[in-house]
């Protein structure tokens, strides 16, 4: 066993952050796929055991840099309404006039509501509440993208349920309707007044919006990248 030297773990560190950028430069040009690469970036920079295993030499980059304890990292959540329907703040609906109604990352919109957290605050912050009523963390959310969804893994099954629900846009609460339907593109809340969901039969002109979890892993890297800062080479 070698150890790496400090410039070596630098120099690491700074091809992490290219990595970073240059995947969130393509997933702006489309290419959402991207996401996954960015997961695996974000794992590399952020993920520790929980607990030591035998034999485990695993430790975030952050983590070996001290930059865990020395910096405070961007959070661009707010605090969840009072009557909570679907919770996904680091996400925005994005309309047209012709396409269905998207997901996309946040990016610095909403700026008024940004807090600076410790890493672990930060990185056990629920981002995600839907159907099962349980929350998705940021930790929960890139090691299930990381580890199970073609990060660096393509697992048989996906565990994560919450992860799904993002994924898929399980929720009971928010449809968009298709592509091709007649009349405008439009998003409906399938609520009562008590704000409760509609049971009632499913309209086959509607679909749930998929891919919240792409644009959430894209707003993961902004604020990460945001939280390096100055840090962040040329």
């Amino acid at each position: 066993m070698v150890l790496q030297s400090p410039s070596e773990l630098n120099e690491q560190f700074r091809e992490q952050c290219l990595a970073l950028r240059a995947s969130c430069d393509s997933f702006d040009k489309g290419n959402l796929w991207e996401a996954k690469r960015l997961s695996a970036a974000i794992y590399v920079l952020c993920h520790d055991p929980p607990t030591e295993r035998k034999g485990s030499r695993t430790v975030s980059l952050l983590k070996q840099l001290d930059l865990k304890r020395a910096l405070r990292f961007l959070s661009t959540t707010y605090s969840p309404p009072g009557h909570l329907l679907i919770y996904a703040p680091l996400l925005k609906i994005v309309s047209h006039s012709t396409e269905p109604f998207h997901y996309g990352a946040k990016l610095a919109d909403g700026s008024e509501n940004w807090n600076w957290l410790s890493f672990n605050d930060w990185w056990n912050e629920t981002i995600f509440i839907a159907n099962s009523r349980r929350s998705l963390s940021r930790k929960n959310l890139i090691f299930a993208m990381r580890s199970q969804d073609g990060g660096a893994h393509v697992d048989e099954a996906i565990r994560d349920l919450e992860y799904l629900n993002l994924k898929l846009g399980n929720s009971p609460f928010l449809t968009r309707s298709k592509a091709g339907v007649a009349g405008p593109p439009s998003i409906k809340l399938r609520v009562n007044l008590k704000g409760k969901p509609i049971s009632d039969a499913v309209d086959e002109e509607f679909e749930p919006v998929p891919d919240g979890h792409l644009f959430t892993v894209r707003q993961i890297a902004f604020e990460l990248l945001s939280s390096i800062g100055t840090l962040l080479p040329n």
